[in-house]
């Protein structure tokens, strides 16, 4: 049996919209650009991450975090 977790950062869309009512745009551009790449996370780019997880090509890992936060856990 294969464990493995999908850690996430910054993700954007539903999340940003929250951030976007309470911080406005300038908040919601400072959050972003806390990551590595100056931005937030794409949903898709989470999603391609569990699929990986998901797939065959990941046969050989269990037990690990995959983490999805543009290098924030780097910073």
């Amino acid at each position: 049996m294969k464990y493995a977790i999908v850690g996430f950062g910054k993700i954007g869309q539903a999340l940003a919209h929250a951030f976007a009512r309470t911080l406005g745009e300038a908040g919601l551009k400072a959050y972003g650009s806390m990551t590595g790449f100056q931005r937030m996370g794409d949903p898709a780019e989470l999603g391609a991450a569990a699929a990986f997880l998901a797939s065959s090509d990941s046969s050989f890992m269990t037990g690990s975090e995959l983490a999805v936060d543009g290098g924030l856990a780097q910073i």
